[in-house]
């Protein structure tokens, strides 16, 4: 959004959110202004100085995508293409870009603390990590991904 600039103003960024065009607009769910004020509370808390970075945009959409179930993906896809005029065929998945580097290195950091934290005594790490990630297992697959 912004150009290679690292921020973009905030009005300028609201002038550029076409609400009108969002799924939930088409199908009369909602209306372009309930859409509208939505993106502005939501994106409200990136706001600096007036401006929304990088960053922040990134930010506010990865918010959005972890609220939503792995089949509502296509959904998401479609929201963000129609509301912001962006070409259909995006190249996927646009949210695994966010990551600064060693983001990922300090979340297993944090994850693994956690891990350590709730081991007690003589109990087995490995029985810990497996309780842990059956919780967020929630398909039963034996497998997590990152949504």
């Amino acid at each position: 959004m912004s150009n290679g600039q690292g921020s973009i103003a905030w009005d300028a960024l609201q002038g550029r959110f076409r609400a009108a065009e969002h799924p939930r607009v088409a199908s009369r769910e909602k209306l372009p202004a309930n859409v509208y004020k939505e993106f502005q509370n939501g994106m409200a808390r990136y706001v600096e100085n007036g401006c929304v970075s990088d960053e922040g945009f990134m930010n506010f959409y990865l918010d959005q995508n972890t609220t939503l179930p792995n089949e509502r993906d296509a959904y998401f896809m479609q929201a963000v293409s129609r509301t912001w005029a962006l070409p259909a065929d995006m190249p996927e998945p646009l949210h695994y870009q966010a990551h600064k580097p060693g983001q990922i290195t300090d979340l297993e950091d944090v994850i693994y603390e956690k891990l350590r934290q709730r081991t007690h005594g003589s109990e087995d790490e490995g029985r810990t990590v497996k309780g842990f990630f059956k919780y967020f297992d929630v398909a039963n697959q034996g497998t997590l991904t990152s949504q």
